[in-house]
């Protein structure tokens, strides 16, 4: 009988220790690089990156540091208060890199970016894209100036081609596309309509 008792003694206590939280569970501590330097992190990465989840070297927080997102991308730049202010480099791991000016996390006027494929860019960017009225580059030399949409000439630009020719007009998705001007290497040109890349009048 005597047994019985303790077993139930010793059940009873456990329950309640359990209840009050004095029962220590390793697996809810965190401990070394699981834990951010500084709670503020958690809105560092806002409008660009998200995230970022550890700072790799130097100071991320008030100073010059290398921090990583929850993406695979990385800044490495000036630090305040635990957000990008300053000058600093973007990069994500397919290649596409920019850089730029920030305040308070927030992305201040133009970048210079690098794509994947190569080509170059100047100007603003939206959702880490090329959008807007900037120049881009491309590695054979290649040059458009104007319009961007989603990184691709869309509205009214200039486009220089290695050989010589130009077209200066309306751009869809890439591709002339409207009224413009085409003027080729021999000064011969040719006022016209372009429709999806084709001269139609």
């Amino acid at each position: 009988m005597k047994k019985y008792i303790f077993i139930f003694a010793v059940l009873l206590f456990s329950f309640f220790s359990c209840k009050d939280g004095n029962f220590s569970n390793k697996s809810n501590v965190l401990q070394g690089d699981d834990v951010t330097a500084d709670s503020s992190v958690e809105n560092a990465g806002n409008g660009a990156a998200g995230i970022y989840i550890r700072c790799i070297s130097g100071d991320c927080q008030n100073g010059q540091g290398v921090c990583e997102y929850k993406d695979g991308s990385r800044y490495e730049g000036q630090f305040r208060n635990s957000k990008r202010d300053g000058t600093g480099t973007m990069s994500w791991p397919d290649g596409r890199k920019y850089t730029a000016a920030w305040a308070a996390d927030t992305l201040q006027g133009n970048v210079n970016m690098t794509l994947p494929d190569g080509r170059r860019y100047s100007g603003p960017v939206k959702e880490n894209k090329a959008n807007g009225y900037g120049t881009m580059t491309w590695p054979n030399g290649r040059k458009y100036t104007g319009n961007l949409v989603n990184e691709q000439p869309s509205g009214r630009g200039k486009m220089v081609w290695p050989d010589g020719r130009t077209f200066e007009g309306s751009w869809r998705n890439g591709e002339m596309h409207g009224k413009g001007i085409m003027t080729w290497p021999d000064g011969a040109q040719h006022d016209g309509e372009w429709t999806n890349g084709k001269l139609t009048g």
